[in-house]
């Protein structure tokens, strides 16, 4: 998303602009890792319940996970991270590749809501 600076961001001196990307940075930097920890803990959720995994092999998975994340930061190009997943799914769906269609289909039908003022409370 473009932010559009107010006109009073022009006349800062360039030691409060990088002061002020930097925090925008570290900011950004706290959501995607907000974002992630939402996603691991619901694929942990979700093998628990589907397919009885405990602690275990939901340890395994965790472990495996910061590890291919740590592989990918090696490959800085957005490009070849796509290709090095993009082979590794090949191989595990084999002929009918990654179900991406279906992600975009079930993605699509997913509703954002703000939690409920209760539940955030811890009384629901």
């Amino acid at each position: 998303m473009k932010v559009r600076p107010p006109k009073s961001y022009t006349r800062l001196p360039p030691s409060e602009k990088k002061l002020i990307e930097n925090m925008l940075k570290d900011q950004e930097a706290k959501d995607a890792k907000a974002i992630l920890d939402i996603y691991m803990k619901m694929v942990c959720l979700i093998l628990h319940n589907s397919f009885g995994f405990g602690e275990y092999r939901l340890n395994l998975l965790l472990a495996n996970h910061f590890r291919l994340v740590k592989e990918q930061n090696i490959l800085v190009d957005k490009g070849e991270q796509i290709k090095f997943l993009d082979d590794k799914m090949a191989k595990i769906f084999r002929k009918n590749g990654f179900p991406q269609a279906m992600m975009e289909k079930a993605i699509g039908r997913v509703e954002l809501v703000e939690p409920s003022k209760k539940h955030t409370e811890g009384e629901g």
